[in-house]
């Protein structure tokens, strides 16, 4: 039993490193991609949930509009490519939204959130997508990222 313990423990190890050396390849190869790129990712996704997808402008900046049975979402995407995106940014993209009238807003980057960012966006209702997410996304639409990211992500 020792042997074979031993065995499914560094088969399962192995696979486990595989698995993070994949995601971090797809990671660095999402970060590097065009904004166009991650942006027809996201509107696929959203319209696919039933979305109509425009583009908003709001203090300079350029992201989506997502308006659903005449309910408006905004969506921020424009520092997506931040590796570790935190709660100031949260709180900003939930001021545009009040100031725009969505009734929710969401935030997007391809690397990860702060601890705060997330409880901050769970007290706003600010919605986060993360970097795995968009990976998730992209696979379900079959798509490669940037440099042709394996996108086949656990």
């Amino acid at each position: 039993m020792g042997v074979w313990g031993d065995w499914r423990t560094r088969r399962r190890l192995d696979a486990e490193r595989r698995s993070e050396a994949t995601r971090r390849v797809a990671r660095e190869c999402l970060l590097s991609a065009p904004r166009e790129e991650i942006e027809a990712v996201v509107v696929q996704h959203f319209r696919g949930q039933g979305y109509e997808v425009r583009h908003w402008e709001f203090g300079g900046r350029l992201d989506l509009e997502l308006i659903t049975d005449g309910s408006t979402v905004l969506l921020q995407l424009q520092n997506w490519r931040e590796i570790r995106m935190g709660d100031n940014r949260v709180a900003a993209v939930h001021r545009a939204g009040i100031a725009f009238g969505a009734v929710r807003t969401i935030l997007v980057t391809g690397g990860t959130f702060t601890w705060l960012a997330e409880q901050l966006g769970g007290k706003l209702g600010v919605d986060l997508l993360d970097g795995d997410a968009l990976l998730r996304i992209a696979a379900a639409q079959k798509r490669t990222i940037g440099a042709g990211a394996p996108l086949r992500v656990a």
